[in-house]
């Protein structure tokens, strides 16, 4: 009974919060309900008023919008004149269309808006007024346009000059040209007199000076519209290049009529010189004719009725829209003005409201004072003498329940505070880390357990020592640097870890990791050391690093840290800081031959003895690395050029007197060294691609060699971005199926009949002639787009064979080696042949034995799922390898097509003879069938049908066509 008592006398402080909040209540809900009713009635006021001026906006807006989309379909129209005409001219109507509607609403709303007329300062700036003359505007730009428009499409009204140039003028200029052509024709079937010479050659030149004069005119055409530079001058400086060609065709017309008097030429030659005389004369009174006006403002009607008449009538359009908006614009801050009012009346009510607040305010303040305050200040400073290590207990005699919790929770904190102290004491002296706590001067305040294992020194004797005791004296001495600064008491960097060196009590060091920590106890700043033997992990990090910046193989520097230290060395020559520099590219020359026919290990083995022969070979202060699967650099350091030369020939005899042994076999490996020396303004990458060039150059000079960068080398360098145009055309070609293939037959031996075709692939150039594959395939193969190709290849012939043009023919086609590990490759393959549903067997894939040799594992893997699908495949080029036979039996090929430079003389050469019979019988005799190119003579034909082949191709079977169904498709109808 006591106890209820006591809990609802101790309630009091709850019931109290409770009226007053029922008092505030009643309070804020009066002023709620009064403000409620003021809102309700501006705000039906307000959103009325804003509809209706969101909606004079939108419309607005939409006028405005639709104007500028009306003024872009005029520019539109003057840019796009010819081109796509009705399309334009469309769009241009429509938008006319869509701007007078819009006006139309406008019109209408405003009639319902006569309230807004107070607004204007006098009738004619009225809403009404303003819209009305809107509309008035309006149809007068649509009569302008209108007529804009009919002056745009004819030639005539827009250009005065036009119709001078097309009937005049360039037919002039045909007919002299065509007399040019004559008296050269002329001149051919003439003997060759060193008169006539002579007249030729003027002849020659004379059609060199028209055509310039007329190029000159051209460009005097094209600067009137200011696209080189602004008219005026560019005219005159083109006039005066065209006067040049003139006397100078005038000059060669007077020399032709003065050797024509002396020598007499023939009667055509004559006739055309007289005709040329009279042309010219002709073409330059037309040209004087046309050139005021080219040279006056008037020689575009369109741009001089644009500029005088659209765009004066669109921007006063503009601004009868604009003081539109305007009026719009006064009435929403009439509206804004009304809302004020209320809004006043409101503020009136809520800072009598305020006043109330604060009365009530002031009363709970006082409550809190009496029943809160003074009691928590009492468990306040019983917290801080418990923080201070003193006992104080407060007599607490307090009638709200709330304080008594706080006492007790006082109670409970005291004691879970001195739990987890010794609990903390523990975790210090069991932790792996050393753990040093110091103040501000570096004085130590405690020593962890782990901290005395580590330096050797006990907790009693480090406890008041300064932690610089810790450290070797050259460590301490270093000014600026973290450790020199926590030893002289100046600690400005926490929270991060710094590795340094540490001093153990017997005097050796070792390497340590410390981290600082600051904290704030009783009012003293203190800091954390935490500290850590990193010596293990400073071993690994540098194993690391080894790893990182080596070949695994070879031991010897990698790419990536060749590259650093390589760019290093090219800005030091940048700044002009190095001494003589020189780069070595060194390329083994017989590498793959030896990782395809003794294997892998037999690879890394040779990669091993080499790098150790050029790392015996070369300086300590050289870097010698491995940066490609058979391809080494080193950088000289301090040489000069013929030192430089002279090292890379050492290396070169190095390994050109070496040779390889694995498993009893034995080889000759080689290298080809390229040599660039470092230049000033020379990049990283210019520098590798010199040494690389260089290297390229030794070896197609015969391998085995070394190749210094020069000049001329340079110029084979420039001419690399001579591709980057055909980068581009091949992807146009690819893009706009401007590829097409030429055929050529191939025929049986045996019956003679041709069934059989080898498309030969043909690239389209900007004016339909042919470009052959060694015009695109290289570059294709530079940059990597001949993926691109071969799907071009494989769609187009696949869909040839599905189509009745191919009737029951087979066809051969060319895949390059960069689709043998395209896994989509196979798939694009496989979907085509199912798409369309073609025999494969019609189907077959030519690879040539070098790209086989590449990469012998991968070749036969792709060839073998090319007849999984049914396909057949044939192996190019057979002969040229090193290895031919051996590679053949590898291989999963249905026909060997034996190289031509075996074929094409065999009726006078016994040993190609007797070289393509063993080749046919071998490919023969593992099941493959044989084909021979290059036949050009009937007796070649006759001697490969007595050895057996089993096909023949070349030109005396026939010559390689376009085809009529490929006509078809890239003549334009």
């Amino acid at each position: 009974m006591n106890n209820f008592a006591t809990r609802m006398f101790q309630s009091t402080l709850q019931r109290r919060f409770v009226v007053m909040a029922l008092l505030m209540l009643a309070v804020l809900s009066g002023i709620i309900v009064y403000t409620q009713n003021q809102v309700g009635q501006i705000t039906e006021e307000t959103i009325q008023s804003v509809a209706e001026i969101r909606q004079m906006e939108r419309r607005i807006n939409e006028i405005r919008a639709g104007l500028q989309k009306l003024e872009q379909r005029v520019y539109q129209r003057t840019v796009i004149a010819y081109a796509d005409e009705g399309d334009v001219e469309k769009k241009l109507m429509t938008q006319i269309e869509q701007v007078d509607s819009q006006i139309e609403k406008l019109f209408a709303t405003s009639s319902r808006h006569n309230d807004w007329q107070e607004i204007a300062k006098n009738e004619q700036d009225s809403f009404a007024a303003l819209t009305v003359k809107l509309k008035q505007d309006f149809q007068k730009i649509k009569r302008y346009i209108g007529y804009y428009n009919m002056v745009i499409v004819d030639t005539r009204l827009r250009f005065p000059f036009a119709e001078n140039l097309n009937n005049k003028l360039l037919p002039l200029n045909n007919e002299f040209v065509t007399s040019i052509g004559t008296a050269l024709t002329g001149m051919e079937d003439a003997e060759l007199s060193r008169e006539y010479r002579q007249v030729r050659q003027l002849l020659i030149e004379l059609r060199y000076a028209w055509i310039q004069k007329i190029s000159a005119f051209r460009m005097f055409v094209l600067s009137r519209s200011g696209m080189f530079d602004t008219p005026r001058s560019a005219m005159q400086a083109t006039l005066s290049d065209r006067d040049i060609f003139v006397e100078r065709v005038w000059g060669l017309l007077t020399e032709l009529q003065q050797l024509n008097e002396q020598t007499g030429l023939p009667f055509e030659v004559e006739i055309a010189i007289e005709q040329m005389n009279r042309i010219h004369s002709i073409y330059e009174e037309e040209f004087n004719s046309i050139k005021p006006t080219l040279m006056s403002d008037e020689w575009r009607i369109d741009q001089l009725f644009l500029h005088e008449k659209l765009q004066p009538e669109f921007g006063a359009l503009n601004q009868l829209v604009s003081d539109l908006s305007e009026r719009v614009k006064q009435q929403s801050t009439q509206i804004i003005g009304r809302t004020d009012e209320t809004v006043n009346r409101i503020n009136l009510v809520i800072w009598l409201s305020a006043v109330i607040f604060v009365i009530l305010i002031l009363l709970g303040y006082l409550m809190f004072e009496r029943l809160i305050r003074r009691p928590v200040r009492v468990v306040a400073d019983a917290m801080n003498a418990e923080a201070s290590g003193e006992s104080f207990y407060p007599i607490m005699s307090s009638s709200i329940q709330e304080t008594q919790l706080l006492v007790d929770a006082f109670h409970n904190m005291q004691e879970q505070v001195h739990s987890r102290q010794a609990r903390l004491e523990s975790i210090l002296g069991s932790a792996a880390e050393g753990i040093i706590t110091i103040d501000k001067n570096g004085v130590i305040e405690s020593f962890n357990k782990s901290a005395e294992k580590l330096f050797g020194y006990g907790a009693k004797e480090m406890i008041g020592a300064n932690i610089k005791q810790l450290f070797p004296e050259a460590i301490q001495a270093r000014k600026g640097s973290f450790v020199g600064r926590l030893c002289q008491g100046n600690i400005s960097q926490t929270n991060s870890e710094i590795d340094t060196v540490g001093l153990h009590r017997d005097g050796t060091t070792f390497p340590m990791s410390i981290k600082i920590g600051e904290m704030n106890v009783a009012g003293q700043q203190l800091y954390t050391a935490m500290v850590d033997d990193v010596s293990e992990r400073m071993t690994m990090i540098s194993n690391l690093r080894h790893l990182a910046e080596h070949d695994s193989l070879t031991g010897l520097a990698n790419r990536y840290f060749f590259l650093q230290e390589l760019e290093r060395v090219v800005q030091r020559a940048a700044r002009g800081l190095h001494g003589d520099v020189a780069l070595l590219y060194i390329d083994m020359d017989n590498f793959k031959y030896v990782n395809d026919t003794m294997g892998h290990m037999a690879g890394d083995k040779l990669l091993i003895e080499v790098s150790g022969m050029l790392k015996k070979r070369s300086r300590d202060t050289d870097l010698v690395a491995r940066i490609g699967g058979d391809e080494f650099a080193v950088i000289l350091y301090d040489v000069e050029q013929y030192d430089a030369l002279k090292a890379a020939d050492a290396f070169r005899e190095k390994l050109g007197e070496y040779r390889f042994s694995f498993d009893g076999n034995l080889a000759d490996v080689g290298c080809s060294v390229g040599v660039a020396m470092v230049e000033q303004n020379v990049t990283r990458d210019e520098l590798l691609a010199r040494a690389d060039l260089s290297c390229n150059a030794a070896k197609r000079s015969g391998r085995n060699k070394v190749h210094l960068y020069s000049d001329i080398d340079k110029q084979n360098l420039d001419n690399i971005s001579d591709d980057m145009g055909w980068v581009r055309r091949i992807k146009e070609a690819v893009r706009n199926d401007r590829f097409v293939f030429a055929l050529q037959p191939i025929m049986h031996a045996g019956t003679g009949e041709i069934s059989r075709f080898e498309a030969l692939l043909r690239m389209l150039d900007e004016q339909d002639e042919l470009i052959m594959p060694g015009g695109f395939i290289p570059p294709a193969e530079r940059f990597s787009m001949m993926p691109e190709i071969d799907r071009w290849v494989v769609n187009h012939a696949v869909g040839y064979l599905a189509s009745e043009d191919s009737g029951d023919s087979n066809l051969s086609i060319n895949l390059s080696a960069s689709s043998f590990d395209n896994e989509a490759m196979i798939d694009f393959i496989t979907d085509r042949i199912s798409q369309t549903g073609i025999d494969p067997t019609r189907i077959t894939f030519e690879i040539t034995e070098t790209m086989a040799m590449a990469d012998l594992e991968l070749t036969a893997s792709f060839l073998e799922k090319l007849r999984s699908l049914g396909c057949r495949t044939a192996l190019d080029d057979f002969g040229i390898g090193y290895s031919s036979f051996a590679y053949l039996k590898e291989l999963p090929v249905d026909y060997v097509k034996i190289d031509g430079s075996f074929v094409r003389d065999i009726d006078s050469n016994e040993l190609n003879r007797a070289i393509v019979k063993s080749m046919n019988d071998v490919a023969q005799a593992m099941g493959k069938l044989t084909v021979a190119e290059f036949i050009e003579t009937e007796s070649v034909m006759n001697i490969l049908e007595l050895i057996g082949l089993d096909y023949l191709q070349g030109y005396y079977i026939g010559r390689p066509e376009i085809p009529d169904f490929e006509r078809r498709r890239i003549t334009p109808e």
